[in-house]
């Protein structure tokens, strides 16, 4: 995301160049949170193909015997484990979902906090001149 380098200067000219933290905050913050979305996406499409290869492994199975009554096991052992190699490392699927939705979220409440300031901000410098006129 790109933050225009003249509304910066637009707030400085108007005395509340703070906002400008707000503005670069907010387009970094919006950022994580889109990365934090789309690695989420990715990670849970990745579930979905293990699943599938799974459970195409398993029809195989039960379609290729020859007897009348066919049967098919499934164990913890034969579950897809859901893992997801990082820096070498096999890390637990699951545990990466669970780590960028907090982040995700946290993101976003980070943005509203920040705002909510902005606004209080806004407020206290435009109420004075209220009053005058």
């Amino acid at each position: 995301m790109i933050v225009d380098k003249q509304l910066g200067n637009e707030l400085f000219d108007n005395g509340i160049y703070e906002a400008w933290q707000f503005v670069t905050n907010t387009a970094r913050t919006l950022s994580t949170a889109e990365y934090c979305k789309d690695t989420i996406l990715r990670l849970l499409f990745s579930m979905q193909q293990d699943y599938d290869a799974w459970k195409e492994v398993l029809w195989n199975d039960l379609m290729t015997q020859e007897s009348k009554v066919k049967k098919v096991t499934v164990t913890t052992d034969s579950l897809p484990e859901y893992l997801t190699p990082i820096a070498g490392k096999d890390i637990p699927t699951r545990f990466l979902l669970d780590k960028l939705t907090k982040d995700f979220f946290s993101m976003l409440e980070m943005y509203l906090i920040v705002f909510r300031r902005l606004l209080m901000f806004l407020y206290s410098a435009i109420k004075p001149r209220n009053l005058i006129a």
